[in-house]
């Protein structure tokens, strides 16, 4: 069972390419938490601590947003304009 999900984790195959953007996601998650226990710190140690996890969620939402709304305006100018397209899919010249 082990090796089964081993090889499915690391199969790259298997799973989807997510290199960049999980690497994006991770960093904004990880600046997030640190950026809201250093800005929380004055109110106390276990509140900053608390906090940190609601922080580095809320950055890494707002990362994936900005991501995924840069992804899809490229991918629409791709598709907006005609030489991009296959031959096939272009219209038909007169």
């Amino acid at each position: 069972m082990i090796q089964c999900s081993r090889a499915f984790l690391w199969n790259a195959e298997a799973s989807p390419r997510v290199g960049p953007a999980m690497f994006i996601l991770v960093t904004a998650a990880i600046a997030g938490g640190i950026i809201t226990t250093l800005s929380l710190w004055n109110y106390g140690a276990f509140l900053a601590v608390a906090c940190a996890p609601l922080g580095g969620s809320l950055l890494a939402i707002i990362a994936a947003s900005l991501f995924s709304l840069t992804r899809q305006r490229t991918r629409d100018d791709r598709v907006s304009r005609p030489e991009s397209r296959p031959a096939r899919c272009r219209d038909p010249q007169p």
